[in-house]
């Protein structure tokens, strides 16, 4: 006769269903006091107005596309000062000069998180250096750039404008018929950059081919790099593979070149940034310094220095566009050189910027129209501090929106309109250099190093073109548009009335 086992079998099934209810009490008891907690034991950082954000992920869902116009919004309902989670980790965003110029300003600012741009091959140079390593390499980048006259000095004026006779002849060439307007200076800035780094130019086929991988792996960037603020498995999902490739394939020709021409005898007295990072780095492997002068920190370098040229040409894109969409702007800049420089004179010098004061109105005033970098590279508060009254607590990251300073209308009246006259006197006879709210290449300590570069080359290609062209856009009714393309702000034009997006392309008719 077999046994009855179904009363001990209802007792353990009983027992277990009260567990299982105690357990699930315990754990809701326990979810309940960790909200409680969060909500009134907040760290000071997080008391800070801002959004609720998702689960795990944040306000960082919210953010993947034009995030500037994202956070900009936001400000609107918390302020210009407010707080949000991007992933796991808490951020503060500044979407005004006066945020933005305290936060950028603190020494406890300078740091970048880390992860950032982790994914990249050999890493990013001085760009993503933290502390003593980003003092040190920026301070040796600096200093060669103006001993080797990258950016200033007669011998890079000389080298711009054999660069610009150049570019006139491509020009002449096209007899007027659109081009594409990222063509225009034909790879000839990369060159000089080349040629003070190497020694060297490249044949022009091979230096397109350069500035056509920058292209590429700056439209793949993230806007905001994930992997400070999401698990190394989640960042497999979202970073972009086809951006790791391109700098891959860079990093492979920087590395090439480095090895096979950069150590060679000939035109060894130009090559005085590689010749002096090599020198740095046999000091240190000599004397045992244990500093970060390496063979992969000068792949690093070099491949930042080259990768500046790209965000000059992109700028420089931008203030051609302008011309062709204002033409009445333009004929200001026209009716300036005329009046200045002639038919038989030309704008050599930086130095001689003052002498076409609106031309160089022009110039500065693109870079605000149509700012490249809408989002700056996080940031990471290395100890506690204050910012706009509320205490920071150490490792909050740091948002900060240069779009938003860029169109905020306390500053400048109609922003999304292209107004030179915003950086000119009341007699519109001299610049005004650094107005307030005006931060292209940011501010503080950390700011861009390649700045006078950048505006140099800029101001002396765009007078040189004026002098010789009017420009026109491709035909009428085309609409040139801003559109973030990974991080950064590219033009694409659309015909009236299609959905069609393409490059933007400009005809180039000689002057009489």
């Amino acid at each position: 006769m077999e046994e009855d086992y179904t009363f001990p079998n209802a007792i353990v099934c009983n027992i277990l269903n009260v567990l299982k209810a105690q357990v699930t009490t315990a754990l809701l008891v326990a979810i309940v006091l960790i909200v409680i907690y969060k909500l009134f034991h907040k760290n000071e950082s997080q008391k800070i107005p801002g959004p609720i954000g998702l689960p795990f992920l944040g306000y960082w869902p919210f953010l993947t596309k034009d995030p500037h116009l994202a956070l900009t919004r936001l400000a609107k309902k918390y302020g210009n000062f407010y707080g949000l989670y991007l992933g796991r980790k808490y951020a503060v965003v500044c979407n005004d000069y006066e945020t933005v110029k305290e936060a950028l300003g603190q020494t406890v600012a300078i740091t970048r998180p880390v992860g950032i741009f982790s994914p990249i091959p050999n890493g990013t140079g001085f760009g993503s250096a933290n502390v003593h390593d980003w003092s040190v390499q920026r301070r040796f980048c600096v200093k060669s750039m103006k001993d080797d006259g990258l950016g200033t000095g007669d011998e890079w004026e000389e080298l711009l404008q054999e660069a610009i006779v150049e570019v006139i002849s491509r020009l002449q060439s096209s007899q007027g018929r659109p081009i594409d307007a990222d063509t225009v200076l034909g790879g000839t800035l990369t060159n000089i950059v080349m040629l003070k780094l190497f020694g060297y130019r490249l044949p022009y086929d091979e230096v397109q081919g350069i500035e056509e991988t920058m292209t590429n792996a700056i439209e793949q960037s993230p806007p905001l790099d994930p992997c400070i603020f999401l698990p190394a498995i989640v960042n497999k999902l979202f970073y972009p593979r086809k951006f790791i490739d391109r700098i891959k394939k860079l990093s492979d020709y920087v590395q090439k070149c480095i090895e096979e021409k950069a150590e060679s005898k000939q035109n060894l007295e130009q090559k005085k940034f590689v010749k002096g990072y090599f020198q740095k780095i046999q000091e240190n492997k000599t004397m045992g310094l244990g500093n970060s002068f390496t063979d992969a920190s000068l792949l690093r370098n070099t491949r930042t220095l080259i990768f500046g040229s790209r965000t000059t040409l992109k700028a420089f894109h931008w203030l051609l566009v302008a011309m062709a969409e204002y033409p009445e702007k333009q004929f200001k800049v026209h009716q300036e050189l005329d009046a200045v420089l002639g038919k038989d004179h030309v704008l050599d010098r930086y130095a001689d910027r003052t002498s076409v004061p609106y031309t160089f109105a022009a110039v500065l005033e693109s870079m605000r129209w149509r700012t490249l970098v809408g989002i700056n590279a996080l940031r990471v508060f290395s100890e506690d501090t204050t910012l706009q009254g509320y205490k920071i607590t150490k490792g909050t990251l740091l948002v900060t929106n240069f779009w938003a300073v860029h169109n905020d209308t306390r500053y400048w009246k109609n922003p999304e309109l292209f107004e030179p006259e915003r950086f000119l006197t009341a007699d519109e006879k001299s610049v005004i250099f650094k107005p307030e709210s005006f931060i292209p290449f940011s501010v503080g300590p950390r700011d861009c190093s390649a700045k006078l570069m950048a505006i140099s080359g800029m101001l002396l290609y765009f007078a040189a073109i004026m002098q010789k062209f009017k420009i026109l856009p491709e035909e009428e009714g085309i609409i040139v548009k801003e559109q973030y393309i990974g991080s950064n702000c590219a033009a694409v034009s659309r015909s009236v009335g299609k959905d069609k997006v393409k490059g933007v392309r400009l005809s180039f008719i000689a002057r009489d």
